[in-house]
């Protein structure tokens, strides 16, 4: 449990960080509203994630109170989060609302971290914040400050291809990009049931099928009339192992 706390950042350290910052979009989370702003100014939760796996699809939901007040700011009004810095490649973020506004009893908003890891560490993710605070006339922009919840996000390779043995190996999915369909083949040792998932980028389960898998060479094939062009997340799963990998869908 952590809270949110400040420091003013000068202008050339947020030339550069502005620079390393991923671009966010809307998505559609759910804060945890049993959250309680016990250590106020402010909460951020978990601080605490789960480990992540190499190419393997990650998704995981903060939940944030804004901060009614901090040292010497004055009363705020609200918070935007401008950007999300030090993630491991692959991965993206958003938030539920482009503007958290501070309400009493305390409003909880989310943002969502998501995407494909590509490499493996430590990462301690730093939130880059504006606030709104209210001098009287409305709300005013105040300097963007720096949050330092320290959020750290773990990726490993227990997850990855590596590790996989034997009885389970994903061999292409083909062809890709696809306009009408695609295989998407794999190879096994033994019998079981094979479980396929479609993902857009932002999470969303767009379609699942499963079918029995024997030894050998075995594949799915996937018709995505409905979908519109652009990437979509495909997770194959079988005898306990789950293998992801990008699918792009052409115009």
């Amino acid at each position: 449990m952590k809270n949110i706390g400040f420091i003013f950042l000068s202008f050339g350290l947020l030339f550069v960080f502005n620079h390393l910052a991923y671009s966010q979009v809307i998505v559609d989370c759910t804060p945890d509203t049993t959250i309680v702003d016990t250590a106020n100014p402010g909460q951020v939760e978990p601080d605490t994630f789960p480990a992540a796996h190499l190419n393997e699809y990650y998704t995981q939901t903060v939940t944030i109170i804004p901060p009614a007040e901090y040292e010497d700011l004055p009363i705020i009004y609200s918070i935007i989060i401008d950007s999300v810095v030090n993630m491991p490649q692959g991965l993206n973020w958003g938030k539920n609302v482009e503007e958290f506004l501070v309400t009493d009893p305390d409003s909880h908003y989310c943002v969502e971290i998501y995407g494909i890891p590509e490499e493996t560490g430590s990462f301690q993710l730093i939130l880059y914040i504006t606030p709104y605070v209210d001098v009287g006339y409305g709300p005013y922009p105040h300097d963007q400050q720096v949050d330092d919840t320290s959020i750290m996000i773990v990726v490993d390779d227990e997850g990855s291809i590596k590790s996989l043995n034997h009885n389970f190996e994903v061999v292409q999915a083909y062809p890709n990009p696809f306009k009408y369909q695609t295989s998407i083949n794999f190879e096994t040792g033994s019998k079981g049931i094979a479980t396929l998932r479609v993902y857009n980028i932002l999470g969303k389960l767009l379609y699942k099928e499963e079918k029995m898998a024997y030894p050998g060479n075995n594949r799915f094939d996937f018709t995505g009339n409905s979908l519109n062009a652009g990437t979509y997340i495909f997770s194959l799963e079988l005898h306990g192992k789950k293998e992801t990998v990008r699918l792009m869908k052409s115009r």
